[in-house]
């Protein structure tokens, strides 16, 4: 417990009640009763006195000296090991068969509990958004990190492999195994559209899925009618930059049709460990929902989709996807969008904003359509009326962006490109050390 230094049993209160019987001869009773306290809470703070001084009078720690059940030194070395491997808290609870909560408290305590809000932040920097630079205590954070995990990983490779590394949370491995002799490809699947200053449901084999848990939707009247509403979809993770209350102002202010419906969906939002906004944006959704007429709100779905059972999720976003009359992507950024390509190969027409990687997957009017503001909510509307208005437009396009996916997004294509790309690595620094 804190209390206040001026307190009338405070520090200064207790001094003058054991000044008072100490040096003023007071009787212990006739100190209590002047202080407003027990007789036996005055004899606490005067044998405290005695034993230790000044030191005595102040507040002790709460936490019990000997705790029977404390996680022991080698879990928490382990925990820490895990953590350093970039295994999230519930991904440490799981393999060490721990309480999530345990883990957290111990992440915490020993300093690493909040990387994720410190890659969060790189993450909006390379992105080309405005973000508190690093402070030393992060920055020192995020070598050591780096230190530790990259000497972990030296351990099991060679000076002639080949090391891919992705996004902000390996970025500071790669001049670490670069210098041990490693050759060492980095890449950021997201960043900025203009230049910046720099910043270090088919189951293959078979199989069936279940969907057993409900999803959580905030929801006005009734349910969605499959056989007669029109449904526009979005799905992203809860992030700002994917917009999810620019969708549904969008949404609100541009589409009338009562027979179409908007769904935003996203994942639950303790599911996605290196994103700790994820709530907050929440919130603001759910706000933006509320604040809208009833008879706006009956016409949208927020909905929270289970996490648990990745195959479950995988058989949720597979429906609303396969249902979808049109598919949006709203980013502000946008990386290479993978809700996009998804949409794609499932030959829906997709309306997305004209940034990032969208501007490589999509062709305007060819595969899908592109709005050039992402802040213009009526342009938005007009792209998703277009579509809703023009069902052979819509087909077309949904047609077409298949194909553009089959020749140029599909994993074999992918895999084949890594090939040439990593072939063009070695190669360089083979030519390099030649010179």
């Amino acid at each position: 417990m804190k209390l206040h230094g001026n307190a009338p049993l405070g520090p200064k209160g207790r001094a003058t009640m054991v000044s008072r019987v100490l040096e003023e001869g007071l009787t212990l009773t006739e100190a209590a009763a002047a202080a407003g306290v027990s007789v036996r809470t005055a004899g606490k703070w005067v044998r405290r006195y005695r034993a230790e001084g000044e030191a005595g009078l102040l507040d002790r720690s709460s936490t019990p000296r000997l705790v029977a059940n404390a996680t022991s030194g080698d879990r928490v070395q382990a925990i820490a090991a895990l953590r350093k491997l970039r295994l999230t808290g519930p991904e440490i609870a799981e393999l060490l068969q721990m309480a999530t909560s345990t883990v957290s408290a111990v992440l915490k305590r020993i300093g690493l509990g909040r990387l994720s809000r410190l890659t969060k932040r790189i993450h909006r920097l390379l992105h080309g958004v405005r973000a508190a630079p690093l402070g030393p205590r992060e920055e020192a954070a995020f070598e050591g990190v780096s230190r530790t995990v990259a000497a972990r990983v030296g351990e099991f490779v060679g000076s002639d492999d080949v090391l891919l590394l992705e996004d902000p949370q390996t970025a500071g491995l790669a001049p670490r195994l670069k210098g041990a002799g490693n050759v060492v490809v980095w890449r950021s699947h997201f960043g900025a559209d203009r230049r910046s200053e720099p910043v270090r449901v088919d189951l293959a084999g078979g199989g069936t899925v279940e969907v057993r848990r409900r999803c959580r939707v905030l929801r006005e009247g009734l349910r969605p009618r499959l056989d007669a509403d029109r449904l526009v979809v979005s799905l992203a993770r809860w992030d700002r930059l994917k917009d999810p209350v620019g969708i549904i102002h969008a949404f609100a202010a541009g589409v009338s049709d009562p027979a179409t419906r908007l769904i935003v969906a996203g994942p639950a939002t303790n599911a996605v460990a290196d994103d700790p906004e994820s709530r907050e944006v929440l919130r603001e959704a759910r706000a933006a929902w509320e604040a809208l007429p009833r008879a706006q709100r009956a016409r949208m779905d927020v909905a929270v989709l289970p996490m648990v059972d990745v195959d479950e999720n995988a058989l949720i976003v597979n429906a609303l996807q396969r249902r979808a009359g049109v598919i949006l992507k709203k980013s502000l950024r946008e990386g290479f969008g993978l809700g996009v390509t998804e949409g794609m190969w499932k030959a829906r027409p997709v309306v997305a904003t004209r940034v990032g990687g969208h501007q490589d997957q999509i062709e305007h009017r060819r595969s899908g359509l592109l709005v050039d503001d992402p802040s213009d909510p009526a342009a938005f509307a007009a792209a998703i009326n277009e579509l809703l208005d023009d069902p052979a437009e819509a087909s077309a396009l949904g047609a077409e962006g298949r194909e553009r996916i089959r020749g140029r997004f599909l994993a074999d294509r992918h895999f084949v490109a890594w090939i040439a790309a990593l072939r063009a690595a070695v190669d360089n620094v083979s030519t390099m050390g030649r010179r």
